[in-house]
Parts: structure tokens; sequence; C-alpha cells
């Protein structure tokens, strides 16, 4: 669920191999609102062109992601700010994305959720690398309009992401699908009822938290036609920390201090950062999520080993009965039934997320009697940086079946 800042950045690698040129100046329209009430959650606060992708810039990072996708246009990205709440219910403004295909005037609603992010404009709404792939793959297919919530703490939202919280991802996802439909509504593109959730990695819980949240809902308001959580932690508590435990790569000491960061804030674990971090870390832990630094930067910054970054007491909670053990529970998202099909992509190799979270919650949506859910393995040759790619494709392929 982590490095995924370091996952497509094929960008300006694209510009320089294909010699495209056909993205325009970002900032064209901006249009505000004015005052607004808050109390309507997804209400369309703002928005501005942030930029315009050619269909033949579009070819090029698709073929350069070597992906089985054909662009048939290209599509128009926008940023826009929206009205939500926040980890108390209270009302705030976020912001994210939402993708548009050139000269649309029919089309269907994907809702993207993106992968972890520890620079607050490494998202959407800042025009990253991830969110120009998602463009890419779905909006160029003149077919969908992608919708891209930032999530609360990231993009123009103040403070701490609330990071692997289930219950704020799919709020800050739900609104944002509300402020993407009216969007639409101001630049003339008619929406299907068709909804088609995914997401990747930390967007594989968020998706599985959304398409969760919006069944609990039981409204009209929502129908998914289909959903694609990728890669995603959906056993937190277990098969996650368990495998970033036992299998410690240098990503691990970053997820486990930003959950635990995250997890204070939200379940208030600890009074002081010293009993859970051992000196200097407990300082300086603090900083590097900031929203100031990318994974790379916070990555290393830390240990490479949990062990040197955490007091033994404190690390002992991640398996033990008590607080951060309830925290992490309280965000598993395996054990329920879907209603809606889903498959879940995930790449048996996967070096960063358990395979065994997906063979857990298909097992479970299993026993519990959901009626159409697949689990599909993308192989035993993939890392997790490299899963999204085919992960992206096969479901880019799935939906278009509806």
């Amino acid at each position: 669920m982590l490095a995924m800042s370091r996952l497509i950045g094929f960008v300006l690698v694209v510009c320089l191999c294909f010699g495209l040129v056909g993205c325009s100046g970002s900032g064209a329209t901006t249009e505000e609102f004015g005052d607004f009430d808050l109390s309507p959650r997804g209400t369309l606060v703002s928005y501005n062109k942030l930029e315009d992708y050619s269909y033949s810039y579009l070819y090029g990072v698709l073929t350069y992601a070597g992906v089985d996708i054909d662009p048939e246009v290209g599509a128009t990205l926008y940023g826009v700010t929206y009205s939500t709440v926040d980890l108390k219910g209270n009302p705030t403004t976020a912001s994210g994305a939402v993708a548009i295909p050139d000269g649309a005037t029919a089309a269907s609603l994907v809702s993207y959720q993106h992968s972890t992010a520890t620079l607050k404009t490494n998202v959407p709404s800042g025009n990253n690398d991830e969110g120009l792939f998602i463009l890419a793959s779905f909006a160029s297919s003149g077919n969908y309009v992608v919708s891209m919530a930032d999530y609360l703490g990231l993009g123009s939202n103040p403070g701490l992401h609330p990071y692997m919280h289930s219950a704020t991802e799919a709020s800050a996802s739900i609104d944002m699908i509300r402020a993407a439909r009216q969007l639409c509504t101001k630049l003339n593109v008619t929406l299907s009822k068709k909804l088609f959730l995914a997401g990747y990695s930390q967007g594989g819980h968020a998706t599985m938290a959304l398409s969760k949240a919006i069944q609990d809902m039981n409204t009209a308001e929502f129908s998914v036609t289909a959903s694609a959580p990728m890669a995603g932690p959906y056993d937190l508590s277990n098969s996650q920390i368990h495998f970033a435990l036992d299998d410690q790569g240098p990503d691990t000491p970053t997820f486990m201090a930003y959950v635990t960061l995250a997890y204070n804030m939200i379940y208030g674990l600890y009074t002081n950062p010293s009993t859970a971090f051992v000196s200097p870390y407990d300082v300086q832990v603090p900083v590097l999520f900031n929203g100031t630094q990318d994974i790379d930067a916070v990555a290393a910054a830390l240990p490479s080993d949990e062990a040197q970054l955490f007091q033994p007491a404190f690390s002992n909670e991640f398996l033990q009965p008590g607080a951060l053990q309830n925290a992490l529970q309280a965000n598993n998202l395996y054990n329920w039934k879907p209603m809606m099909p889903m498959t879940l992509y995930h790449a048996r190799s996967d070096n960063i997320v358990a395979f065994e979270n997906s063979e857990k919650a298909y097992d479970t949506f299993q026993t519990n009697g959901a009626p159409n859910v697949h689990l599909v393995d993308l192989g035993g040759n993939l890392t997790h940086a490299q899963g999204i790619e085919p992960a992206v494709q096969r479901a880019r392929h799935w939906f278009d079946t509806f």
C-alpha cells in the first residue's frame, strides 16, 4: 500500500519519448460559487480546469504503461472542492479531481480511490501520475467520467490524513461522487445510472469501504454497477500486520508509523509520542507526516527495521489485544456480504500487501453467501508496484462488459 509515488513515474518519460505536446496549460478556467451551505454533503463548492490531455498524449501514457487499452478521445481533468464531513462529523471542505472525456455528452461514472500518499499535493487534484494513468485508462474511452477524491487530510483539506480509516475513506468518496455529478450537470455531460468503483492499494481498502458504505445506505441515490477493489489490506489486524512484521521490507516502518499516527488521532492510543516511538523518532515522525514529504523521503528518514522505530511494549500492541489491535480490527473490511458484482484483483507475489487479504475477503464473502464475487490472481511475478497496470487494465475491460 506504499511506494505508489514510485509506481507510475512515466509522465515526463512519455513526453520525452513520444514528443507529445497535447497538454494545455492548467488553470484555464475557474468557477467559484461564493457562500455555500455545508449542510448538504457533497455540494460542489468550486472547480477549475487543471489540464487538457490530447488523444495522442494519452495514447503515449497507455503505451508506455504497457496496458492493453486503446484510447479513443482526449480528456480534461478538473480540480474540485466540495463539502463533506470530518472525523467528528462536522462540516468541512475537501478536494478531488474529475476526468471528463472530450466531447462527452453521455457517460458512466467511475469512482477511483487512490493509493497511499504522504505529500498533500501527490493526489488527483495535484494532477499526479496515478490520477493521469486512471484518466487515461478510463476517460480516454469516451465512456467514463472519473471521480477521484483526495481524502481527508490530503489535497486542500487540513490536518493529518486519517490513514486506513474506512469510515472517512468512504464518506470523502461518497461526497466526491455527489460533487462530480454536479460538475457534469454544469458541463452538460449526462451521466447514466451506472456507477463503478475501483481503487488500488490503500485505494483497494477505500473501495471496499465505499462499497460497503453504499450498500449499507440502502438508498436510491447510489446503486453500484460493479466494484473492483485491487490489492487492498482488507484484513489489517491479522493478515496484513503479520505479513508486514514477518516479511519486513523498506516500506514496513512507513506503513506502521502512518497507521500509528492516524489511529492515535482517531482513537487516542497515547498522549505522548515517546510512548510509541523511540528517540529521536518520537520527535521526527510527526514532522515527517505533516504533508510536506513524499513517501520516498519519509521512508529514507525512517529505520528499515520497525524494532528500531517503536518502543518494544508499543510494538507488541500491533499483535496483542488492546487499543491498537481494536483500532485495526475496526477497520477490517472482509466480514460482510457484498450484493453488487465484485471482482478482487491481486498478485499472489505482492511484496507489500499480503495476497492473504484478498483470499480472506473472498473466502468470507463466499461463506456469507455473496452472490457474485470473484478473485483474480494477477500472477506470481509481480511486485506491489508492478500490479497496478494489469489490475486496472482488467478492471476496465470488466467494467466494459456492463
